[in-house]
């Protein structure tokens, strides 16, 4: 399994610091688990710039020579097996690899996101690329409990437009992007009886908009740092949402709640 560090809805600098003492954790105690990140924009409020993720690129970018290591031993040939999560997906060229397996495939399929067949289908497509390179014949063995999932056996024959073609077809039918617009409203507190408290009352303000509601609701990762995380998921038209995000910076200029944070994400890369 990997390390997580969930930084979605958390504050630009709060996010990078957490990030930052974490990382710095794992390296101390030499665990070598990929890192996942959840992450938003890490804008203040209804920014847009992806201020948060170029920042972690930096600061990773100072702590890339682990992970140079790794890939030069096994290319190498100093170790046989290579085992590790997505990082190992995404484009690594391993000329004498014939042998891919992929564990818990369905991890990712299983999430409530409406992204997650898309997700699955990417990372089972790419990891499967990495075996039988340089002319030799390889082989994929893919862990499932669905073998008769579609996007598990489109990934199986790499059929990219059959995969497009139902994908597309589902999210125009339930009006997801790109049919649509997503906007997270993100709830925080370290006292839970108050996060409940405000998150209602917001939502009953805000509820006569016209634009689709969904929540309050806990977050699928409910507490994290000794905080408390809620939702209110917001869904329409680019018009309706930016119509939706003018309403609500004001509504987020007038929100004054020492205990509460609330932070505002544009088509959140993770619903969780």
């Amino acid at each position: 399994m990997y390390n997580e560090i969930d930084l979605h809805n958390l504050d630009f600098k709060l996010a990078l610091n957490i990030f930052k003492r974490k990382y710095n954790e794992a390296l101390k105690r030499k665990d070598k688990r990929e890192i996942l990140i959840i992450h938003g924009y890490g804008a203040n409020k209804l920014g847009h710039i992806p201020i948060l993720a170029t920042n972690l690129r930096v600061f990773l970018s100072k702590n890339k020579d682990n992970f140079s290591k790794i890939y030069k031993d096994f290319l190498n040939k100093k170790y046989s097996i290579l085992i590790g999560t997505q990082i190992i997906a995404k484009g690594l060229h391993f000329p004498d690899v014939t042998l891919v397996g992929v564990i818990n495939s369905d991890i990712i399929l299983n999430f409530p996101d409406f992204r997650s067949g898309e997700k699955t289908f990417q990372l089972l497509t790419q990891v499967s690329g990495r075996a039988g390179r340089a002319g030799k014949k390889g082989k994929v063995i893919i862990q499932t409990y669905e073998p008769e999932n579609n996007v598990i056996k489109d990934s199986k024959e790499e059929n990219y437009e059959l995969f497009y073609n139902r994908e597309i077809n589902s999210r125009k039918v339930f009006s997801y992007p790109p049919f649509s617009k997503i906007l997270n409203i993100g709830f925080s507190s370290e006292d839970e009886k108050r996060l409940i408290e405000v998150s209602r009352e917001f939502y009953e303000e805000i509820k006569n908009q016209d634009i689709e509601l969904y929540g309050p609701m806990p977050s699928m990762v409910y507490k994290v740092q000794k905080r408390y995380r809620m939702n209110i998921f917001a869904k329409g038209s680019r018009a309706k949402i930016d119509m939706f995000k003018r309403y609500l910076k004001k509504k987020l200029d007038e929100f004054n709640d020492g205990k509460v944070r609330i932070v505002v994400d544009i088509d959140p890369i993770n619903l969780m």
